[in-house]
């Protein structure tokens, strides 16, 4: 019995093909980075909404099932919603708020360990865009 052959594939195909995937994720970047410029606060806008909506509707079926489950009146529920989600929020900031300064210390350095000239070009770069978004809104 015959085994089937395994295609081959290129050396230069596969570096065509990882050059195209990459070349396509920087033009989506530099969509994004363009429509965030245009209308960045118009989306932050939009998301935050969602994002209260969607903590409100999750607010709601928890009020409603410890009412159901522990035959709460609609206040008791409404408190204890309110402090388990302080609790809950207690709980994830501590964790979240180490690793961002650890990530926001570990940038530092590594800009600290950057020549001067890309120091100079960093700061301008960011003037710039500064400046836009400033003149925009």
């Amino acid at each position: 019995m015959k085994t089937p052959e395994i295609p081959r594939i290129s050396l230069d195909k596969k570096l065509q093909t990882i050059g195209y995937n990459v070349s396509v994720k920087i033009v989506y970047a530099i969509l994004l980075g363009i429509g965030l410029a245009m209308f960045g606060h118009g989306v932050l806008v939009v998301l935050g909404h969602l994002l209260h909506l969607l903590i409100e509707i999750i607010e709601s079926v928890v009020e409603h099932l410890l009412e159901w489950l522990f035959k709460l009146s609609p206040r008791q529920a409404e408190m204890t919603t309110f402090w388990l989600g302080f609790a809950i929020l207690v709980g994830v900031a501590r964790p979240v708020s180490i690793k961002i300064y650890a990530a926001i210390k570990n940038s530092f350095v590594s800009w600290l360990a950057k020549p001067k000239l890309d120091k100079y070009v960093l700061f301008a770069q960011f003037f710039v865009l500064s400046s836009m978004l400033a003149l925009l809104y």
